[in-house]
């Protein structure tokens, strides 16, 4: 791993989409629809895994570090 001490960086939180069977037979989706669209309708068959805590550098101009 890189040297970091130089760096710039903040912590934050992420989200990835979930590793899932289903998106091997049908791609993610988001639908956005009008808002005439019952709330409680499906429009999404996105799953996402939030990760809290992780550590975002700043390595512009070290490219060639990393």
């Amino acid at each position: 791993m890189a040297d970091t001490t130089h760096a710039d960086s903040i912590r934050a939180s992420m989200a990835f989409l979930r590793d899932l069977k289903l998106y091997e037979v049908e791609k993610p989706y988001r639908l956005a629809l009008t808002k005439d669209r019952e709330a409680d309708s499906t429009l999404t068959n996105i799953v996402h895994d939030v990760y809290d805590n992780i550590e975002v550098t700043n390595i512009r101009g070290r490219e060639d570090v990393f």
